[in-house]
């Protein structure tokens, strides 16, 4: 899930990917247990953080 949605809306640049990956990394550490996130969780956090608007170059559109 979490993959698919980094390669959806990160891109292929790894700056993208940690700049979408940053509020989960936190959520993950700011836990008291070092538990894996619930699918909730993850959910929740990425709607909270929505992704950037990019340019596509190929067709001059703008896409999350």
């Amino acid at each position: 899930m979490l993959c698919d949605w980094f390669e959806r809306y990160a891109g292929a640049t790894p700056r993208g990917w940690l700049r979408n990956a940053r509020p989960v990394v936190e959520a993950y550490f700011m836990r008291a247990t070092r538990d894996s996130l619930t699918a909730a969780e993850c959910t929740a956090l990425l709607r909270s953080q929505p992704p950037m608007l990019r340019i596509d170059r190929m067709t001059g559109s703008v896409r999350w």
